[in-house]
């Protein structure tokens, strides 16, 4: 059994999908990568058998028809043999620890949903920006709590890890058909199986923002290169 299955929805994401794959990686042998090609027009599944055979003792991809995002994660669900589970943005990567930190914070508190504060990379004026995020204390809310501040904090299931284990024996999928959100929907029944949400007050995340994806704006690959080779200016938060 594998520690951690990551799952890595994919549609038209050739230009970024490399550098989502590889800072999951880093993770070494305790993970097991699905990379999901949703009917893609580009070159994503073509990149995905390319990972699958480099590394076939991690990787794995899953050609399918279009299905939409919750129906990519909801297949490599299927195929996961991980104690915890994790979904990954194919536009998003990792921080070097943050395999190593979720992991070992969901084993510290077993009853808590964890989550974690993030990076947020812009473009402003042509240039890629990545917004400075301070460390903040680790914080601790009661179920309750966190469905009164579920817009802040529960509601993206990308900054969370869950237990394998409570989504199979609940059968809890993601909901397919909703364009936009539908991740909120699957954490409002993932916290009633858990007594409470921690807050990793590290940024352990880099989201960016595209507005032309389901929730974000397409870029090139220039642009996705550039994210790559250079250490990008930070805006202060």
């Amino acid at each position: 059994m594998k520690l951690l299955s990551v799952v890595i929805p994919c549609y038209n994401s050739r230009d970024y999908m490399e550098h989502c794959i590889n800072s999951c990686l880093v993770g070494g042998e305790d993970l097991e990568i699905f990379i999901v090609d949703d009917g893609s027009s580009d070159d994503t599944a073509k990149i995905a058998k390319a990972y699958e055979d480099k590394y076939p003792s991690i990787c794995k991809a899953i050609i399918k028809e279009n299905g939409g995002h919750g129906s990519g994660i909801n297949v490599g669900l299927s195929m996961a043999t991980g104690l915890f589970f994790k979904v990954v943005d194919s536009d998003d990567w990792l921080e070097n620890n943050t395999v190593e930190l979720f992991v070992n914070t969901q084993i510290q508190y077993p009853d808590m949903v964890i989550s974690c504060i993030q990076y947020g990379v812009v473009l402003v004026e042509e240039k890629l920006y990545r917004i400075r995020r301070k460390e903040i204390p680790m914080r601790f809310f009661t179920k309750e709590e966190a469905l009164l501040v579920f817009e802040s904090f529960l509601q993206a299931s990308w900054a969370k890890i869950f237990y394998a284990d409570v989504l199979r024996k609940n059968n809890l999928l993601f909901p397919e058909g909703i364009r936009h959100h539908e991740d909120c929907l699957f954490m409002f029944h993932y916290i009633n199986h858990m007594n409470g949400l921690a807050i990793i007050g590290q940024p352990a995340w880099n989201i960016l923002s595209r507005p032309n994806s389901a929730t974000k704006q397409n870029y090139s690959r220039m642009m996705a290169q550039s994210i790559i080779d250079a250490d990008m200016p930070m805006i202060n938060c």
